[in-house]
């Protein structure tokens, strides 16, 4: 990941999927920041998890590209979308649903928004 500051030279920031490790015995999530604004409200940087469920509400936007694995998001309504490796896309602010990994999911993130940003509900 590359980021430029206003008023610096470019800085570049690097993070590899290897370099956020599985989560721990015990543990379902690991995440591994890249970067961050000084005022959290711009955050990046690879998360992974091992198969699961979980049920979230967002308080702010999330980019996210799947690095490795299979995501399925399941909105209040009932519709699910389903991306694999490659994919990207977009959870706004606002969205509550379940986020299901059949598999373990390793993806790159952008959050935007409030600090206190992505809930599990």
């Amino acid at each position: 990941m590359t980021t430029i500051e206003q008023g610096m030279p470019l800085k570049s920031v690097r993070v590899s999927p290897g370099e956020c490790p599985m989560p721990p015995a015990g543990k379902q999530v690991a995440a591994t920041k890249a970067y961050a604004d000084p005022s959290g409200a711009l955050v990046a940087g690879v998360w992974r998890s091992k198969p699961d469920r979980l049920d979230v509400a967002y308080k702010r936007d999330e980019f996210c590209q799947i690095i490795e694995g299979e995501v399925h998001l399941t909105d209040a309504a009932g519709h699910t979308e389903v991306y694999r490796a490659g994919d990207a896309f977009v959870v706004p602010a606002g969205f509550a649903g379940v986020w299901s990994m059949p598999v373990a999911v390793t993806k790159f993130y952008v959050l935007h928004g409030p600090a206190d940003g992505v809930r599990q509900r």
